[in-house]
């Protein structure tokens, strides 16, 4: 298998993090290497998602509804309905009832490039790397490195 840069960042960050806990190297290698940390790649592929389009900084894009054809700016406040989980499908934040309205140049850098593929009335799933996420740092229930899973609703922006 060819990883990339990140995951064998990842592989060996956890290997290290395995070797204080446990005290034990090799079998804490061998544990992660039968279960290497999953990929987009390999999440988009498990969910049969086939459709989505990968940006140039490594986002998907899967558009579910496109919506109006004006599409926002980094400039614009967005109002939203969404949900974000982690790869296993635990959801770290969601909203409940009344969409959120936020301006879009103040969020993480993925939900900058992602939401403008949608339109008003558009939705979306945005699958975002680490690096346009909240990166290495834990955030809440969030751990470092975590790719992020986002279903968007855009109701409406100005």
């Amino acid at each position: 298998m060819n990883y990339s840069f990140l995951q064998k960042t990842v592989i060996l960050s956890l290997i290290v993090t395995s070797f204080f806990a446990c005290g034990n190297l090799e079998n804490s290698t061998v544990d992660v290497l039968k279960n290497p940390p999953l990929t987009i790649e390999q999440y988009l592929s498990d969910n049969n998602i086939q459709n989505a389009i990968e940006t140039r900084e490594g986002i998907y894009v899967q558009i579910e509804k496109e919506g109006s054809t004006e599409k926002p700016r980094v400039s614009n406040k967005v109002t939203i309905h969404y949900k974000g989980y982690l790869l296993d499908n635990t959801v770290f934040d969601q909203t409940e009832g009344e969409a959120r309205t936020y301006p879009l140049g103040a969020l993480i850098a993925g939900w900058q490039i992602g939401i403008p593929y949608i339109g008003k009335g558009g939705k979306c799933k945005l699958i975002i790397p680490p690096h346009l996420g909240y990166g290495s740092n834990d955030v809440g229930p969030i751990p470092g490195n975590s790719i992020l899973v986002f279903d968007i609703e855009l109701e409406d922006f100005n």
